[in-house]
């Protein structure tokens, strides 16, 4: 009920930041509505304060219905961060984007046309001012597995569980395309 009155009903507090950082981090979520017979709607939801407690979104129809790939997903993210800018009188210094929905498949795809859309559009905008992107491809139908052992069966260790919350994976070697990926479970 305060939420929709305009309230915020909670806030985790941040650790205390560096008092010589300038540091205005903004987050942003993006993903593709499908719903069968209908259109393909893009949408883009960005944090506008610290506490990331407000946000501004924004949407629009895919050329083609079924279509993950967000043509217009640099417009959307200039928009989110003009909100932004115009919240908080200035640009934020890092954007932390997290995309979903895409396949393993369209990673490359991602790579190559939104980040790098993304990028030369903030370029293009703010020129040496423009905000560093940080981009997180959210993935969760993997045929990737991870095991533990169970800790508490008394000493026998090829009893195997899932792995607990808070794993993260890292590997150069087979596991992962390059150093920037990994895996983490929830």
């Amino acid at each position: 009920m305060l939420n929709k009155i305009g309230f915020t009903p909670w806030i985790i507090k941040n650790p205390t930041p560096n008092p010589k950082s300038r540091e205005k981090i903004m987050m942003i979520g993006a993903d593709v509505y499908h719903k069968r017979g209908n259109d393909s709607v893009a949408a883009v939801i960005g944090t506008l304060d610290d506490q990331f407690t407000k946000f501004c979104s924004f949407h629009s129809v895919q050329p083609v219905k079924g279509q993950e790939i967000m043509k217009n997903i640099s417009a959307q993210v200039l928009n989110c961060v003009k909100e932004y800018k115009i919240y908080n009188k200035s640009l934020p210094t890092t954007i932390i984007f997290y995309r979903d929905g895409v396949g393993q498949g369209q990673l490359d795809i991602v790579k190559k046309q939104e980040v790098k859309t993304i990028q030369d559009s903030l370029l293009e905008k703010f020129g040496d001012k423009s905000p560093k992107l940080v981009f997180l491809v959210v993935t969760k139908r993997l045929n990737d597995r991870f095991f533990g052992f169970d800790e508490s069966n008394k000493g026998k260790s090829d009893v195997l569980t899932n792995p607990r919350n808070g794993l993260i994976l890292h590997s150069s070697g087979n596991l992962c395309n390059d150093d920037l990926d990994f895996f983490m479970v929830a």
